[in-house]
């Protein structure tokens, strides 16, 4: 999988969000990711997406990552693993701005790590074993973005240009 990322932004998960937790990382062949969720995204055709959550967990509630680490890439679960953990994926979407299934992967294997983390940044490294046996690695310095949780969660439409 080869990505050209023209922009990647990160939240950290709100604390009066009970159903957020961790860090959301998302990057993106595409533009304007931070945006106020109440107006109407714009998705473009080919776009392709790396999406990471990291977390620190001890079984029964889970935080956004406190400083530098190695965190473990586990399949994406409905539940939380225990200590520190990511989940990575990959979407692709088709001209129409719909996600191609068989595009779409999940990390079974690997790291994440955080070399950095601020109150307003964080940088780090992944490397990563896909479910379709592929190998990637990468980097990412996203840009803070206060509404990424909130614009997951929105029910307005998005548009395809």
């Amino acid at each position: 999988m080869t990505l050209a990322v023209n922009e990647a932004v990160f939240e950290s998960a709100p604390s009066s969000d009970p159903s957020a937790f961790g860090a959301f990382i998302e990057m993106s062949s595409g533009s304007n990711l931070c945006h106020d969720p109440m107006v109407a995204d714009a998705d473009h055709p080919g776009k392709t997406n790396v999406n990471i959550y990291l977390f620190d967990s001890d079984g029964t509630s889970s935080r956004s990552p406190m400083g530098p680490g190695t965190y473990s890439a586990h399949e994406v679960l409905s539940s939380v693993p225990q200590g520190k953990s990511a989940w990575l994926t990959t979407t692709v979407l088709d001209s129409n701005c719909n996600v191609l299934p068989d595009e779409t992967t999940s990390a079974q294997t690997g790291t994440v790590t955080l070399t950095a983390v601020s109150e307003g940044a964080l940088s780090g490294l992944f490397d990563v074993t896909l479910n379709t046996n592929e190998h990637v690695t990468g980097s990412f310095e996203p840009s803070v973005c206060a509404t990424l949780y909130a614009q997951t969660g929105s029910t307005v439409p998005v548009s395809c240009r």
